[in-house]
């Protein structure tokens, strides 16, 4: 019986040990600059700082923030971690509501597409930063219905929900004028994307689940599915 229960008593302490490390893997894992990517260990280590709009990014005063992922393991870059010598990392600019990114203002990186960065390598410390652009306050209104066959949903860049009608706290049924909107179209079982309509027009070619559209003016969306 004492065999048994001292075998007990270690299994209990290494659940235990197990459960603690996660937790506190996890809470490391959601503060700034707590993160080193794997590697050599005998490789130098580099910190990885944001700047928007010329200052270090500070997330209760940015108008925007920067996320890195790294190309070899896609693990996630936040403000002031540490990656290895010889780490890809692809950054991505994701302004706040109401405001756009410059995306000819990125330092630090190139950019093929705009809003992700061109891979950067780590030889030395990294800074990335980059310009945001006030948007008008003029505010316009997003229509759109639940199709048939399917859901149809919408948010900003900064993942704001948009909603038709009565938004509910978190959520946004006009937005300011510039910005762009992606919806999403999440046809049932056995069906896919058909068409876009934007403002009256098809969409011609567009069949993809997303569809970006920068909003101008009050604008009604919709999407149609049909059997695969």
């Amino acid at each position: 019986m004492s065999s048994f229960k001292s075998s007990l008593k270690a299994v209990f302490l290494t659940l235990f040990f197990a459960l603690f490390t996660t937790f506190i893997a996890c809470e490391d894992g959601d503060r700034t600059g707590s993160g080193v990517t794997s590697g050599d260990p005998g490789l130098p280590i580099y910190t990885v700082t944001y700047e928007i709009d010329g200052v270090k990014y500070d997330k209760n005063t940015s108008h925007a923030k920067i996320t890195g992922k790294t190309v070899q393991e896609g693990a996630s870059v936040k403000a002031d971690d540490k990656v290895f010598e010889g780490t890809e990392i692809v950054f991505t600019a994701i302004p706040n509501d109401g405001y756009e990114c410059d995306y000819t203002t990125w330092t630090g990186a190139t950019s093929s597409t705009g809003r992700k960065t061109d891979p950067v390598t780590a030889n030395s410390d990294i800074t990335i930063g980059i310009d945001t652009i006030q948007l008008s306050s003029t505010m316009y209104n997003v229509i759109f219905n639940q199709p048939a066959n399917g859901k149809l949903s919408a948010s900003t860049p900064a993942g704001t929900p948009v909603v038709s009608g009565t938004p509910e706290e978190g959520e946004l049924s006009e937005v300011n004028d510039g910005t762009t909107v992606t919806f999403k179209a999440s046809p049932n079982d056995g069906y896919k994307v058909q068409s876009w309509t934007v403002a009256g027009t098809v969409q011609t070619g567009e069949t993809d689940e997303k569809l970006e559209v920068v909003v101008t003016a009050d604008v009604t969306v919709a999407v149609t599915f049909v059997e695969e």
